[in-house]
């Protein structure tokens, strides 16, 4: 299984881009697992079959997104006939401020 390490920008409105790329990354493989840093930041952990890095690619090119080009050249790279797995983080550009986040206290 090749590994992958991508990552994107966006400046688009990062609840309906969030939601678009699941859904991307659902039809062409699987969604292992999402998280969000503040609201700047999603990273989301795929795992694509045989052939799915090229339709990844073309999923991920419709969608108000753009992977950087060191990224769309490790996926492009990977052959046909084999599986990859591994992080795509997109960078949400906005004036927004940072959405913190409290975290609550540990009791003792």
């Amino acid at each position: 299984m090749r590994r992958l390490n991508l990552s994107a920008g966006s400046r688009g409105e990062r609840h309906g881009v969030t939601t678009q790329l699941l859904d991307a990354v659902g039809r062409v493989g699987v969604v292992e697992d999402a998280r969000q840093h503040s609201n700047k930041e999603i990273s989301v952990r795929l795992s694509l079959p045989a052939g799915g890095a090229a339709a990844l690619a073309r999923a991920l090119a419709e969608l108000p997104l753009r992977l950087s080009d060191a990224s769309a050249v490790e996926l492009g790279a990977v052959p046909a006939d084999e599986e990859a797995g591994g992080w795509l983080v997109v960078t949400f550009v906005h004036d927004e401020p940072d959405l913190r986040v409290t975290a609550p206290a540990v009791p003792g």
